[in-house]
């Protein structure tokens, strides 16, 4: 049981999220994640026969402190260095790496600081960056994108030198799996997401939701039903007809939650708190989470519009997405 409610996955990952299954329960069983048909399928390893097929490659499973770990190799300044990381299906990054200059994991010279997310200690912060290639078995990933997490951050993970970072969803989802927790072996095989480019936060800041707001409609232009709003706000759909023609509708709000420093964001004069209204003239609550985040974060010279509520008054913001690496 989590009790800890500043760990509410929720308005961050814009879906109810009500709890977390852990390795007390995988380690029993065989576990398929299939990224592009969306299942994860619990297998009982004395029945579960392996489907013969040429793709799926293989690699030892490390499983140590209820942890899974597995060994990949980076490719950092023209010089490939063998990784061992920790494998976490609940993240939305690509990979961390700690820097170790012994073994020569060290941050390229082109990156940017930016918000890497919450931990149990608190906020983390680093430099994000590509690097060459991250190596998984034959499979190579080209230009993977990268975090470093401050050293100060993480060094509860990184204080025994063995692990070397995180492998995150943004890499997962490349690949089916599965994960074979009794015989202590992951297999793999590339899908298609496998050659998908990486997402990068260009415009500088983060959203979530919080809370909930009214809306006001015309019934006669509504063309879109809401759905109703769960105890997380995740959800909508309570709506209050005065009369033939307004309807007020109560939908999530979406502010933002942290912006980076020298961000397109940043620099336009957007705020922590400020609430999310519309994108590009498209209303904010008509739209997922992720949706927005899509939005907001177009490609470099791509100009972004951003219509805000921050104390009361409306505000119009015009974004111009810049290059990350310079």
């Amino acid at each position: 049981m989590v009790l800890d409610k500043s760990l509410n996955f929720s308005p961050k990952l814009g879906v109810p999220i009500h709890g977390i299954v852990g390795y007390d329960f995988f380690r029993n069983y065989i576990v398929e994640i299939n990224y592009t048909n969306s299942y994860l399928k619990i297998c009982n390893p004395l029945r579960y026969k392996y489907k013969k097929n040429k793709r799926l490659e293989s690699l030892p499973l490390q499983l140590e402190r209820k942890k899974a770990y597995l060994n990949a190799s980076a490719l950092l300044k023209d010089t490939s260095v063998p990784v061992k990381l920790l494998i976490d299906t609940g993240s939305s990054d690509a990979v961390w790496l700690f820097e170790n200059k012994i073994k020569g994991i060290a941050v390229p010279h082109k990156y940017f600081g930016d918000f890497l997310g919450k931990g149990l200690s608190g906020d983390i912060y680093g430099k994000r960056t590509k690097i060459d290639h991250l190596k998984l078995g034959s499979c190579i990933i080209e230009n993977t994108k990268t975090a470093f997490p401050d050293s100060i951050s993480v060094r509860y993970l990184a204080k025994n030198g063995e692990r070397n970072g995180t492998i995150g969803g943004e890499v997962l989802k490349r690949f089916n799996w599965v994960i074979d927790y009794p015989n202590k072996k992951i297999s793999f095989k590339k899908n298609s997401n496998y050659k998908k480019p990486f997402w990068f936060r260009t415009s500088g800041m983060a959203l979530q939701h919080g809370g909930v707001r009214y809306v006001k409609q015309n019934k006669l232009n509504q063309d879109k039903t809401v759905k109703s709003v769960d105890r997380n706000g995740l959800a909508s759909g309570v709506s209050i007809q005065f009369d033939n023609e307004v309807v007020i509708s109560l939908v999530p709000q979406i502010i933002v939650s942290d912006l980076r420093q020298d961000s397109p964001a940043k620099n336009a004069g957007l705020e922590v708190g400020d609430v999310i209204l519309a994108v590009n003239k498209k209303e904010a609550h008509k739209y997922k989470l992720q949706e927005l985040t899509y939005m907001v974060d177009d490609l470099p010279g791509k100009k972004v519009s951003i219509l805000i509520e921050r104390r009361g008054e409306r505000l119009l913001f015009n974004l111009r997405i810049t290059k990350l690496f310079k």
